[in-house]
């Protein structure tokens, strides 16, 4: 009986805690408004609230209970009404043995008696309830801490699991980012012996443009020469008009030759400038490569320290 009625108490309790939720839908048992929960959103007050729908049929049977118990309590201490008129089975169920003058004529000797007992049976029910709720309520706050520690667990398994795919994440990203910095090395490395390649072919355009500009001064010197003896050596003028003709020629071949060299000289220093260009720009993308991937290592560093 006693367990019956703790459980009614804590029924009752689970059934006014429920109803301060916001999160409800209204429903109708016996005249009484209820709040029925989401079976996902709160599996516990919902198992409870489904449980208060049988709440009446419960309630009849803690009443027999509370009568039958009242009247071995009345037996106990003597009632002459209880112990004589009837008698009551395992199911509870109680039949008067006298006739109903005989009944009347007992009710009436013991009135005053039986208003004494029914203070006592009050009194008695009002400890035995007041002990009831105060148990209830020490296993409602068991069974709150334990739904409380079940959801701070499923938290931590799901703060867990994030957090060591966020770590799984920054490691492919780590991975990644040294296979970029090597990637970009090989590119400096690479630009680096085409810049010394295109350093020699300038240097050696220069060269030839210097020898060139040489053979220019040399061969205007011999012109200016051959030109001031053309006066003298009007019997060499034959002679001297064909080697001042292959003069020219080769003069011409010079300059055509200084005029490429220029062509190629500029050409080069092109090639070089860009090249150089190229190369700051893979250098500079190498070490913000660098800076990335160690900003990144750091980071996944400092994360698994946090996690141990």
């Amino acid at each position: 009986m006693n367990s019956r009625i703790y459980f009614l108490i804590f029924i009752a309790f689970i059934a006014s805690a429920v109803s301060a939720s916001p999160a409800y839908s209204k429903l109708t048992i016996n005249g009484n408004r209820l709040r029925q929960y989401s079976p996902i959103e709160h599996p516990f007050a919902y198992e409870k609230v489904n449980e208060l729908t049988n709440c009446e049929e419960k309630k009849k049977e803690v009443e027999n209970d509370v009568k039958y118990s009242s009247q071995k309590f009345s037996r106990s201490i003597g009632d002459p009404y209880y112990s004589q008129d009837m008698n009551c089975d395992d199911q509870n169920n109680c039949n008067h043995q006298e006739n109903g003058n005989d009944q009347q004529q007992r009710r009436n000797e013991y009135s005053d008696s039986n208003a004494s007992r029914k203070t006592s049976n009050i009194a008695l029910k009002a400890a035995q309830e007041a002990k009831a709720a105060e148990e209830a309520q020490e296993m409602a706050g068991k069974e709150a801490s334990k739904q409380a520690k079940f959801q701070l667990a499923e938290k931590a398994i799901q703060a867990a699991k994030a957090a060591q795919a966020a770590l799984s994440a920054k490691k492919m990203i780590l991975e990644e980012l040294e296979r970029e910095l090597r990637e970009a090395e090989i590119v400096v490395q690479d630009l680096s012996s085409s810049i010394q390649q295109s350093e020699s072919n300038a240097n050696a355009a220069l060269r030839a443009y210097q020898q060139a500009q040489a053979l220019l001064k040399m061969l205007s010197e011999l012109i200016q020469v051959a030109q001031s003896t053309v006066g003298y050596a009007e019997q060499a003028a034959q002679g001297s008009q064909q080697e001042l003709n292959e003069k020219t020629q080769l003069l011409e071949a010079a300059k055509n030759r200084v005029e490429k060299l220029i062509r190629e000289m500029k050409a080069a220093k092109v090639d070089y400038t860009n090249t150089k260009k190229e190369a700051y720009k893979a250098s500079m993308a190498a070490k913000e490569a660098r800076q990335n991937a160690s900003r990144v290592r750091r980071h996944q560093m400092s994360a698994a320290g946090s996690e141990q």
